[in-house]
């Protein structure tokens, strides 16, 4: 699914009707700067902030 259709609506209306989907997300650049600064960084410490940005980006 194009980045311009992953908004709120569109896929609640996916997830009512059953239908599954992989959608990418438009450009993040807070998501860019965690996957900077954390490159070296463990996954597993720094999920929590990302699952924060994500959290923030998909309200």
């Amino acid at each position: 699914m194009n980045s311009g259709f992953t908004d709120n609506d569109t896929l609640e209306a996916q997830e009512d009707r059953g239908i599954e989907y992989k959608g990418r997300l438009r450009n993040h650049s807070r998501l860019q700067v965690l996957a900077l600064d954390r490159k070296h960084g463990s996954a597993e410490v720094h999920m929590a902030e990302v699952k924060s940005a994500l959290d923030v980006h998909l309200s």
